[in-house]
């Protein structure tokens, strides 16, 4: 399998516990980051936690050098504007919008989104959408109204093995016509139907890579998520299948650089 040029850095984990020992906590996470040699991660507050970021700011601030925030935020309320502003101000560098189960995404294109896209723009913060496959349409709508704004999308929208080159699939892959619109590796053995090194989602990281560009991918595990399937480790190893193939840029772009560019070095957000 081809090296690993630079320390890998993992785009999507969760932290919701504090004590060690939970396999939940930000020691515990770390503890598995340093086995499999992963540098920093994004920790993003998970909906199970509401719109309470606690776990999520303190895991930084305790680990500034490792962590970087996405904080949940309710846009809809009436100080939602407010509270986006002041994760902000916490250093937040991503907020993360959960869209599953709503039939109508209307508001993402009105007035009260522009005042939250403005509020992203000016700071370079990333709005990162978890949502259904036939949800992506809206997204595309809202990357498009906000060109300065960067979308990253949770999963490769939720891929189905069998299911390659089917309509949500697509759906997806024409978001990479957006230049604003960067994608996010799924869990590989969740998503996956079958056994390490989950080779069913391999089809699908290639057309991402192939359609956004390896600047535009970047490597998550969904952790703790990854324990219910294996070992941390197996999450990056199977991501090393995938692209085992690919250029030495491409490789380093997926496992580290997009993440860097997405949320910043260490000495910028520390």
């Amino acid at each position: 399998m081809n090296r690993i040029l630079e320390s890998p850095n993992d785009g999507h984990v969760h932290i919701t516990k504090r004590c060690l020992g939970t396999g939940r906590s930000a020691l515990d996470l770390l503890a598995d980051m340093d086995s499999t040699g992963v540098g920093r991660a994004a920790v993003v507050t998970p909906s199970t936690l509401g719109w309470d970021n606690t776990l999520t700011f303190d895991a930084v601030a305790e680990h500034p050098t490792r962590f970087v925030p996405i904080a949940r935020v309710d846009l809809r309320a009436d100080d939602g504007i407010d509270e986006l502003r002041d994760v902000v101000k916490r250093g937040a560098v991503g907020i993360r919008i959960t869209t599953f189960g709503e039939a109508d995404l209307g508001w993402l294109t009105e007035g009260r989104m522009r005042e939250v896209a403005a509020v992203l723009a000016a700071d370079s913060i990333v709005a990162e959408f978890h949502c259904e496959p036939e949800q992506l349409i809206s997204v595309g709508r809202f990357a498009s109204l906000h060109p300065d704004v960067r979308v990253l999308v949770d999963h490769l929208g939720r891929p189905v093995p069998g299911e390659q080159g089917g309509v949500a699939q697509r759906t997806f892959l024409e978001l990479a016509d957006l230049p604003n619109v960067f994608a996010k590796s799924p869990d590989l053995g969740f998503f996956s139907g079958g056994e390490y090194p989950y080779s069913d989602m391999a089809p699908f990281i290639t057309a991402a890579i192939d359609r956004f560009g390896a600047d535009r991918v970047v490597w998550s595990s969904d952790w703790p998520q990854t324990q219910d399937e294996g070992e941390y480790r197996l999450s990056l190893d199977g991501m090393l299948a995938a692209i085992e193939h690919r250029t030495d840029a491409e490789r380093t772009a997926v496992l580290s650089g997009t993440f860097t560019r997405l949320f910043g070095n260490p000495s910028s957000k520390a």
